[in-house]
């Protein structure tokens, strides 16, 4: 069995994520104004979520393993912990694992997979081709490391008043939020249509989706709501942010997140109606 080394690092986040907005903390935070409940429809590892803490929260995502792995840390984290120390971790076991850890039945086993996979998956990225098949190569020196218990306990804690939804993002805001809330909209980035090599299917999020993220943004502003929307500095985000008070972030990663491309600065926009 591969010797487990543990992320200990500070905080509750367990996972890593392609788009991970971690590195972009220092310029969100600035700009999230009071509020009564965090919504996070496209919630991903939720790394602003476990920065902030709040009380209550709404946790939304297209992906369903996501949620349900989510879920299952929140209500056993000690159970996903085990299962996670009964993993090889290694290059030949991943691959051996890989085609079904996602079809697990048991939830300790199968939260423990995902977190397995994306640990040691390149760049956290979560992807599933057109069978629907979990296919992202091994990261190799890019690994990421196994959450310590005490990390998965953090995370279960933290966790422990979060409402967890699996669905489109629209109908996730308009069914649950309200006057006072704060809502983060960090859809994936649909560039004219472009295939993005991150992107979880084929279908998930692409430029005709914009509009629909446009009115909700107009929705949740007349709810009496606060809103901040993250997207790549792009033809795109001219559209989103037209009305709105927008600023410009960087956030640090690979072009296209393949092998070989190198690490560099990319332009995100930020837009608030704060």
């Amino acid at each position: 069995m591969g010797r487990l080394q543990f992320n200990q690092s500070q905080g509750a986040k367990f996972l890593r994520w392609a788009g991970s907005k971690s590195r972009m903390l220092p310029s969100l935070i600035p700009l999230i104004p009071e509020f009564n409940r965090y919504i996070e429809p496209f919630c991903g590892s939720c790394a602003l979520f476990f920065f902030l803490r709040p009380r209550t929260a709404v946790l939304g995502d297209i992906n369903p393993l996501l949620i349900r792995t989510m879920t299952i840390v929140r209500d056993d984290p000690a159970s996903v912990f085990k299962a996670l120390n009964q993993l090889n971790w290694s290059k030949r076991a991943y691959y051996k694992l890989r085609p079904s850890a996602l079809n697990e039945k048991d939830n300790s086993k199968l939260a423990a997979n995902f977190i397995y996979l994306n640990a040691n998956c390149f760049n956290g990225i979560f992807r599933l081709n057109k069978a629907g098949e979990f296919n992202v190569p091994y990261g190799g020196e890019r690994a990421g490391k196994c959450p310590s218990s005490e990390k998965l306990h953090t995370a279960s804690t933290t966790l422990r008043h979060v409402k967890f939804v699996c669905g489109d993002f629209d109908k996730t805001v308009r069914r649950h939020c309200r006057a006072g809330d704060f809502v983060y909209l960090d859809p994936p980035f649909a560039l004219r249509n472009r295939r993005i090599f991150y992107q979880y299917r084929y279908d998930d999020f692409g430029t005709e989706d914009i509009n629909r993220l446009r009115s909700l943004m107009d929705w949740i502003d007349r709810q009496g709501s606060a809103f901040i929307v993250s997207y790549a500095a792009s033809p795109e985000s001219e559209t989103l942010s037209k009305g709105w008070h927008q600023y410009s972030a960087w956030r640090l990663g690979n072009i296209a997140g393949f092998r070989t491309a190198r690490r560099t600065s990319s332009e995100e926009t930020l837009i608030t109606n704060v």
